[in-house]
């Protein structure tokens, strides 16, 4: 029991010592490293920023559904076999639900994909230029470098609980800037990652480099910002 009391200790001590003194905090972590409480952590962050988004969502109008509802009104008309499948017509709550829950799994999906791929990025430039750590380190401390990430998820659930449906849609309509969808995607995935949270955990980014890697600070600056670069264009293309 003792031993458990003495893991939470470290694992609370180490969240908060990323926040007071990252460079220190590295160090510690990186002399016993644990994917283990790197996972924790991303998990507390996907749960937080998922009740966050869940309630978001649960105040915007209900879709309209009515295309899809007379669309498939026709297709019953048809005629059809005996083993053809009953079809169901979702009324706009079931609707909004289940977009509700999809958005959520792929919420959770696109936190540590992003970690993963955010890493393993990290981890291949920095071998390039000559860093001697394994992949392991730089997916530890990539995780516990997200501990900003931790602090924004919590305000925005706070925020979530607060804010009133006509807020949300004026935020909906000023993200859509340009005509083109595309431009759109991409101008809102930089936005979304350039925030105060963002650049604190790119910070730590760099700070990771620089202690996991032993390479200069600005060799990591660098290889953060090209990362930062290919994470935003690559956003664009995901669901998440």
């Amino acid at each position: 029991m003792s031993e458990n009391n003495d893991e939470r200790l470290s694992f609370l001590k180490q969240v908060n010592g990323c926040i007071t003194s990252p460079k220190s905090t590295f160090k510690s972590i990186l002399a016993q490293p644990s994917l283990r409480k790197t996972a924790l952590l991303l998990s507390i962050i996907a749960i937080i920023a998922v009740i966050a988004s869940y309630n978001y969502r649960g105040k915007l109008p209900l879709p309209d559904i009515s295309e899809i509802i007379n669309r498939r009104q026709q297709l019953q008309q048809l005629p059809r076999g005996p083993l053809a499948p009953d079809i169901n017509i979702p009324n706009p709550e079931q609707f909004q639900q289940r977009l509700m829950i999809v958005s959520s799994i792929l919420m959770i999906i696109g936190v540590f994909t992003s970690w993963l791929i955010s890493s393993s990025l990290l981890h291949v430039f920095s071998r390039v230029q000559g860093g001697k750590s394994s992949l392991r380190n730089m997916l530890i401390l990539g995780g516990f470098a997200s501990t900003p990430f931790l602090i924004q998820h919590t305000l925005r659930l706070m925020d979530s609980l607060t804010i009133n449906p006509e807020q949300i849609l004026q935020l909906m309509v000023k993200s859509q800037i340009f005509e083109n969808q595309f431009l759109n995607s991409v101008l809102n995935s930089a936005l979304n990652k350039f925030s105060i949270f963002w650049l604190w955990s790119l910070s730590l980014q760099v700070i990771a480099l620089q202690e996991n890697y032993k390479i200069s600070r600005t060799r990591s600056i660098i290889t953060v910002i090209i990362t930062f670069i290919i994470m935003v264009l690559i956003s664009t293309f995901l669901p998440f």
